[in-house]
């Protein structure tokens, strides 16, 4: 079985363990994450071999984050250990009315220091059929732009299909400066995780308002964007919650044919929310690495998103098994 490649950013986040604020002497909890590592652990869970591409500093931090990524099967012999300190990102929890709140402390984080060097090239794309990126990695700088771009190229080069997760953060780089920057990117990508920030055209600087689109509007963007960028399918996710505080999580997915799929509607109550997109993409290119049906792809993808919800940390590690039996709705208990 070939893997599937992500360069991307290790990431710790230190989150209040009972939904306090943070203060002196809070109990707190440590995760290992990134969105990056996020979508391998999920995709390995499901028994798919993975690969990732990045820098950890050479530290006893580093030394543990690296025995993590390991034990979760991934392939980290292209993992360099440069620099001095792995990004962190502090979370408050939302509950209630309380929305989450995040900080980042991510600058100057050892991928800064990551460095391609040209004979090991080879070695980063052997036995590897699918690289994946997103726009979190491409908010961090120049250089990692550079780096991801040379990647990029060396993948198409290799006849390799190719993902990008747009996953905006407005906390790493401004709304129109994204907007250029992502769609620079976008017509590497085959497929395509979101549908903004990207330009239909040069006049397209504005977020499309898609908390109040209909299905329609959603529908036309989707379309504008494969014209435009010519991706084998492009996914939208809409995710909120019911009276009773529950997530409600659906997708939509248009492919080059302009064949439209709305998946299954899946509600839970939510344990830890963090995560769940990564989990969609990583279910989403599951089905796709295993030739599913887009239907299939679209419907798998939200379940393992929603199963994400009631799991504690950044990312989980469940079987194929586990998620199908969502979309099944089987009883609490198995007896």
């Amino acid at each position: 079985m070939s893997k599937i490649l992500f360069f991307g950013e290790p990431l710790i986040r230190i989150s209040p363990q009972n939904i306090e604020n943070f203060s002196n002497g809070v109990q707190s909890q440590l995760f290992y994450g990134g969105s990056e590592v996020n979508i391998a652990r999920t995709l390995s869970g499901f028994g798919q071999k993975t690969k990732l591409i990045s820098a950890i500093p050479e530290n006893p931090i580093g030394d543990s984050f690296l025995r993590f990524l390991q034990s979760q099967h991934i392939d980290t012999n292209c993992i360099q250990r440069r620099g001095h300190r792995l990004g962190i990102y502090f979370l408050e929890n939302s509950f209630g009315c309380r929305q989450g709140q995040v900080i980042y402390d991510r600058k100057q984080s050892s991928l800064h220091d990551y460095q391609i060097e040209a004979d090991q090239i080879d070695h980063i794309f052997s036995d590897v059929d699918h690289f994946h990126f997103s726009g979190i990695t491409l908010s961090l700088g120049k250089t990692i732009c550079d780096t991801t771009k040379v990647l990029l190229d060396e993948a198409k080069k290799k006849g390799l299909s190719i993902s990008f997760d747009l996953n905006f953060r407005s906390f790493l780089i401004a709304p129109e400066e994204a907007k250029t920057l992502f769609s620079e990117f976008a017509p590497y990508a085959d497929y395509c995780f979101g549908i903004e920030p990207l330009m239909i055209n040069d006049h397209d600087i504005k977020f499309f308002n898609r908390n109040e689109a209909t299905n329609e509007e959603i529908r036309k963007r989707m379309n504008d964007l494969i014209d435009r960028y010519d991706f084998k399918a492009i996914f939208h996710t809409n995710r909120c919650s019911d009276n009773f505080d529950q997530n409600v999580y659906q997708a939509y997915l248009l492919n080059k044919d302009k064949q439209f799929y709305i998946s299954k509607e899946l509600k839970t109550p939510v344990l830890q929310r963090v995560g769940s997109g990564d989990a969609f993409v990583a279910g989403a290119l599951y089905q796709i690495f295993n030739n599913a049906n887009y239907q299939n792809i679209v419907d798998f993808a939200v379940a393992s998103g929603t199963y994400k919800c009631v799991v504690e940390g950044d990312s989980m590690f469940e079987s194929v098994e586990t998620i199908t039996s969502v979309l099944n709705q089987f009883e609490d208990i198995k007896r």
